[in-house]
């Protein structure tokens, strides 16, 4: 009774830290009317002026723009207005300083500002808003038309948006000229979309604590593995985001956990709890899909019969299948009726992940993974993986190990082939291998260490190496949740070198202008040029300033964030004019 109390106690104590540290800064780098007097060059009562003498309220933006949506005919994660040839430089704004301007430039700034008044500086927040955008349920259609994210992220986050409607938190409308003339409307949304990842963050948390307690026993070494898979950076990163990553890796080691006791005890139920974990994995991201793997894994480490292996095998996998599509109803309707929408869906992801060159992809992934770790647990980790063969000492658990790690290699094995080029971001890939070093070094202590203060005392060095890489990542999303945070200061140091640029001066930059990769700016004195893909500036074009993020992988720094948006720092250099 008193180790039953002293558990729930634990657990309790690990959710309270668990929500104090993804709660955090949870309101970083959301829309906000505080930058008008940026974009406009004036102050509030000029940028109010300049917004109605421009035609840049919220119906005006959509007149000249198009509906921010793409009215609904696109699938969620396409661009609405992409711009089809980034070969050559493209002068997307004219300088308005004593110049005639065409409708073009109207049409260019008015699509520019539709980005900041909804995007939040993490580029694919927005995706999940379009997903619930595209859906009508007075009409009875309920089509995301995104499929990457699964329909348990989308229909679940979409019931917190309702729910939040009903006690005044926030203002649901069709017309989307509300959150451009009210942006802070709109962020209030990312903050829902967050808590919700940051729920699944804390069921994580739990499911490394029973992890860890089914091969250590005991208390103190779970809940110090609870507590450091927290402050892994690519966690806090993760649970400070409004994406289905980390809730995806919650279910599969809820998955996994459910297969250990399958292995342990033969019961029927728990082949159809792993098996609806698996599923819902895969329903909740469609990368999750690697969790069917676990299913013939454990009927393999229980060395079932042939019959049984098969039987298990069939029916998890029809139990998977049936929870996938039920998350995911409109994934099979498509299929049987017109795959138009998701051969367009997954046209775009393939087009984001192909194979590069096979050493800088290696490379790459290497320095994400490390990122996503920190170099000291990730070592740790490391060397319990090598340490593991040669223990003497059997595993309480039979199984676990190749239970966790077969997924967690498959997911490696996928995350270097395509790591080729990628930025920091793309370090949340690689979370359950991430997650799978971290509980390799508390494995390693667990098997290797008897004595309770020895084991504290390990348990307590791996925490901290951990916390020691992570609070960059916690100071910057408190930082971006302030009003003089990252993008404001860099938009500070641009508006010094506009002061003294002339009258025709020149922005070039690498990305479409949205709050993620530009700081805010004025868009009625810059002339703003789009460079090509690969950020050469041709020969004759004029002297400028080059704007781009810096987000450079540095793994061996702990006081850089480089897998994150928030906090990010930008390179500003003179360039042209040659």
């Amino acid at each position: 009774m008193v180790e039953k109390s002293r558990r729930r106690l634990l657990a309790g104590a690990l959710v309270i830290l668990a929500i104090a540290i993804f709660g955090m800064g949870i309101n970083w780098g959301l829309p906000s009317h505080a930058i008008d007097p940026i974009l406009f060059g004036a102050g509030p009562d000029s940028a109010t002026t300049a917004l109605n003498s421009y035609n840049l309220t919220g119906v005006g933006i959509i007149r000249l723009a198009g509906d921010w949506n793409g009215n609904g005919n696109l699938p969620s994660d396409v661009a609405a207005h992409p711009i089809a040839d980034r070969t050559q430089p493209i002068t997307l704004l004219e300088n308005r300083h004593g110049e005639t301007v065409t409708s073009s430039d109207d049409v260019s700034r008015a699509r520019i500002l539709s980005r900041f008044r909804l995007y939040s500086y993490q580029p694919d927040e927005m995706i999940s808003f379009r997903a619930l955008a595209m859906m009508h349920p007075a009409n009875f259609q309920f089509d995301p038309k995104l499929y990457q994210y699964g329909g348990l992220w989308i229909y679940p986050l979409g019931a917190i948006v309702k729910a939040a409607s009903l006690v005044g938190y926030v203002t649901v409308s069709p017309d989307p000229a509300l959150y451009l003339d009210s942006p802070d409307i709109f962020g209030r949304f990312y903050i829902l979309g967050r808590a919700y990842s940051a729920a699944w963050g804390v069921v994580a948390v739990l499911a490394i604590f029973g992890f860890v307690r089914r091969i250590s026993g005991g208390l103190l070494l779970p809940f110090l593995a609870a507590v450091c898979f927290m402050c892994m950076p690519v966690v806090i990163d993760l649970a400070h985001e409004a994406k289905p990553h980390l809730a995806g890796t919650a279910l599969l080691l809820l998955a996994i956990l459910s297969a250990s006791k399958y292995v342990e005890t033969g019961k029927g139920k728990w082949i159809v709890w792993t098996a609806i974990a698996c599923g819902a994995c895969a329903g909740m991201i469609l990368s999750g899909v690697v969790a069917l793997v676990i299913l013939p894994v454990m009927t393999l480490v229980r060395r079932d019969r042939p019959g049984r292996f098969l039987a298990v095998c069939a029916g998890g996998f029809l139990i998977s299948i049936a929870v996938y599509f039920a998350a995911n109803p409109y994934v099979a309707i498509h299929l049987a009726l017109d795959r138009t929408i998701l051969e367009s869906n997954f046209a775009n992801t393939r087009a984001m992940y192909s194979i590069g060159d096979a050493r800088s992809s290696i490379e790459n992934a290497f320095r994400l993974l490390l990122s996503g770790t920190g170099l000291p647990l990730a070592g740790f980790g490391a060397l319990g993986v090598i340490l593991a063969p040669v223990s003497r000492r059997p595993s309480p658990v039979r199984g676990l190990g190749w239970l966790l790690g077969i997924p967690a290699l498959i997911v490696l094995i996928q995350f270097a082939l395509f790591a080729d080029g990628k930025p920091g971001e793309y370090a949340r890939f690689a979370l359950l291998a991430d997650t799978a070093l971290m509980l390799s070094a508390f494995i390693a202590v667990a098997r290797s260490v008897r004595s309770v203060a020895l084991r504290f005392g390990a348990g307590m060095i791996l925490t901290a190496v951990a916390a020691m890489y992570s609070a960059a990542y916690e100071r910057g999303f408190i930082n971006d949740s302030l009003p003089d945070d990252s993008r404001m200061q860099a938009a500070a140091a641009i508006d010094e070198r506009l002061a003294s640029a002339g009258q025709s001066p020149v922005l070039y930059i690498t990305a479409e202008p949205a709050p993620y990769c530009l700081p805010p700016v004025n868009l009625f004195r810059w002339r703003m040029i789009l460079l090509p893909r690969g950020g050469e500036i041709p020969a004759g074009f004029p002297a400028g300033i080059l704007v781009k993020p810096h987000q450079a992988v540095d793994a061996l720094n702990p006081s850089a964030t480089p897998i994150s948006w928030a906090n990010i720092g930008f390179d500003m250099a003179d360039v042209g004019g040659k």
